[in-house]
């Protein structure tokens, strides 16, 4: 039964965003139910499907994996179809060979560092029924067998590849993951689940509505898949050429993406309300168009696609790695069949899949220097600003986005000095216009950890395949080190080259005494649930101005002080995080760390 979800859909979205934004915030909202669960979703990130008919016909190998890596995918949805290899009754025994070619698959892919999804019902849908129960179920004990030493935070199981309507979906969920849990080592073991008919969007939220999922299961994650509009993605099955997104920033087909992940979103929250539990982290397992779609259409939507799910922390999975006849990204020939090794990537699709670019690749000017390293940076080389001056810059070229719009850029660095080093970020447009600019961008002292630390920095950008993103150096760069920088709607996380995330503040300026007490200006409190008080006392009559930004930089509120002693409210309309407030007045800058949270 459909019902209008619209009314609290933006409240909603504030919440999920923020619960993404900070690893913190995940935490909190998770303890002791799902931290497992949405720390894996989260760190599958972007991955890719090797189907079921590739690995039944025993055309994986390592090459397969290792150009999964190489292209910055973290993870692997591997397909099979075991029910095609089984016995009798009663004990409907699976071919050992069949359950090791999933195995040295799966095994594959870890050794290059990836997560798994074993998949190994992929067609099953096509025969099943609600007698076939007892077949599912030796099935998934066998499995759950087989990979009961694999370690929980590295491999996951989907119960079954897009279910058919028709049949029992909730005994068939609830007694297969009965029958995983049963087998030592997969207690904790993550199962995908999903809704039935094809796994689409609307079967998620009919199973969110109809009860379909175990409440009381901490190791759960949703899936569903996303081929809309059909005429688009479908071309090749049609045969009628259709555009998408063509029209520019106000096109409605970027709006109709928003608004049917919006859906899935409210309906996952009504379920996880009505339960008294917390929402299920979600898994886009499958999104790809037609090949035969027009090149510059079917580029927008799988950026915008990827884009959309994770801004909402959703990890991805798109359709397929081979056969550019049927969504691929890579050719499948017979010389690809013969020989794995001549298998690859289209990059210029891989670009609008990643939006990332590794900084060696930048042009360079002044006494900047592209250094090679072999070691924990994403390609084999890195930017680095040391010895650098003001002014020596910095320029990604050939830049692509989707739509006109403001995105995060996370950009992975290194700064062994113990001050903040500063850069300015711009974007410039394909005719070299420029088109937003964060004029002081800090990069904080990564003296303190081991590794690189990363920063997020918003930007407005231009669609377009030829942007320019320039990075320029405001002060004497003693060692400031950059491996790549990544656009997307919210942060990018990649656990192949973790970085720890660095707070962009400000330097706190150092005040006199007697400054102090010409200003003074105090906060309290800096942590509150309601609202924060600024106390101020202007007795000179100098102009003070304020700005609150979050954490990524965004402005929140903004003012000037009175020139008279006074009291201002400030906080009450937040969302709960971290936030940092400005004072500019003349001749100093002060910086105060807030922080917003229930319960106090």
């Amino acid at each position: 039964m459909y019902r209008p979800r619209r009314l609290r859909i933006k409240l909603f979205l504030l919440f999920i965003g923020f619960l993404f934004l900070t690893s913190s915030f995940a935490q909190s909202k998770t303890e002791g139910e799902r931290t497992k669960a949405f720390e894996f979703v989260r760190e599958m990130g972007r991955g890719a499907n090797f189907m079921a008919a590739k690995m039944e016909g025993r055309f994986h190998s390592n090459h397969d994996f290792q150009l999964l890596k190489k292209n910055h995918f973290t993870h692997c949805r591997i397909g099979g179809k075991l029910n095609l290899h089984i016995g009798q009754a009663p004990d409907y025994t699976v071919d050992a060979d069949r359950i090791d070619d999933l195995k040295e698959a799966a095994d594959m892919c870890l050794a290059k560092g990836l997560i798994a999804v074993i998949d190994p019902l992929h067609l099953y849908n096509e025969h099943y029924s609600d007698d076939q129960l007892p077949v599912l179920k030796k099935i998934w004990s066998q499995v759950a067998q087989a990979f009961a030493s694999y370690p929980t935070d590295k491999l996951a199981f989907e119960i079954m590849n897009e279910p058919h309507k028709g049949y029992d979906l909730k005994s068939m969920i609830h007694e297969s993951i009965a029958e995983i849990r049963k087998v030592e080592g997969n207690e904790e073991r993550l199962v995908i689940v999903s809704g039935q008919g094809f796994t689409t969007r609307k079967a998620l939220i009919n199973a969110f509505d109809d009860d379909v999922f175990p409440t009381g299961d901490s190791y759960l994650i949703g899936t569903f898949h996303y081929y809309d509009p059909k005429s688009f993605t479908k071309q090749g099955t049609f045969g009628v050429t259709t555009n998408w997104g063509e029209s520019g920033a106000n096109d409605s087909d970027w709006s109709v993406v928003e608004d049917a992940f919006d859906e899935v979103e409210e309906a996952n929250n009504d379920w996880a309300q009505r339960h008294q539990t917390t929402v299920l982290p979600l898994y886009l397992g499958e999104y790809g168009v037609d090949n035969q779609a027009p090149d510059a259409d079917r580029k927008r939507w799988l950026s915008w696609i990827r884009m959309q799910a994770e801004k909402r922390g959703y990890s991805t999975s798109l359709w397929n790695m081979y056969n550019l006849n049927s969504k691929g990204i890579g050719p499948w020939e017979k010389e690809q069949k013969d020989d794995s090794s001549t298998r690859y990537f289209e990059q210029d699709v891989v670009e609008v899949l990643m939006t990332r670019y590794e900084m060696e690749g930048a042009d360079v000017s002044g006494q900047l220097e592209i250094v090679d390293e072999t070691e924990n940076v994403s390609g084999e080389q890195y930017l680095t600003y040391s010895n650098a001056q003001h002014g020596d810059q910095a320029i990604l070229n050939s830049i692509y986005i989707p739509k006109s719009d403001q995105y995060t850029l996370t950009i992975r660095y290194k700064n062994q000095d113990e001050q903040n080093a500063v850069l300015s970020i711009a974007a410039l447009d394909q005719n070299g216009n420029k088109v937003s600019e964060q004029e002081e961008v800090f990069f904080p002292s990564t003296a303190d950890i081991e590794g690189w630390g990363k920063i997020l920095v918003k930007l407005d950008l231009e669609a377009g395949e030829d942007n320019q993103i320039e990075l320029t150096g405001l002060n004497d760069l003693e060692s400031l080190q950059l491996d790549y920088l990544c656009i997307s709607l919210g942060e990018y996380f990649d656990r192949l080259y973790p970085a720890e995330q660095k707070e962009a503040d400000v330097p706190t300026a150092v005040i006199s005494p007697a400054e102090e007490r010409k200003v003074n200006i105090k906060v309290y409190p800096t942590i509150f649930s309601n609202h924060t008080n600024i106390y101020s006392n202007l007795n000179g009559g100098e102009k003070v101005i304020f700005q609150v930004n979050d954490l990524l930089g965004r402005p929140i509120q903004k003012g000037s002080l009175p020139a008279t002693k006074s009291s201002l409210l400030l906080g009450q309309n937040y969302q709960n995080g971290y936030y940092l407030l400005n004072f500019v007045g003349e001749g100093w800058r002060k910086c105060i760390k807030l922080v917003k949270k229930s319960g106090i």
